[in-house]
């Protein structure tokens, strides 16, 4: 439960990221998606993301899904990577 009260203000966003993420994927006519990094990463409702590696799991299942050649997220800023 304190997971779930710590995170609940998150789940919103995660949603509406999730809503733009179908839309950009779904509705692109390109066939090499780049998305962007999701803002929030609550734990109760996801345990990975997609990567910038279009061969990995999940990416290549994503693709697959959506018909397209490769689905990848943009990688964060250089000020934005751990060291």
């Amino acid at each position: 439960m304190a997971i779930l009260k710590t995170e609940r203000p998150t789940f919103n966003t995660f949603w509406l990221e999730s809503i733009h993420r179908h839309a950009s994927i779904g509705l692109s006519k390109d066939n090499e998606i780049v998305i962007p990094n999701r803002t929030v990463h609550p734990s109760l409702l996801m345990q990975e993301d997609l990567t910038e590696n279009p061969a990995r799991l999940p990416n290549d299942c994503v693709a697959a899904f959506y018909g397209k050649k490769s689905v990848v997220m943009r990688a964060p800023p250089v000020s934005q990577t751990p060291r």
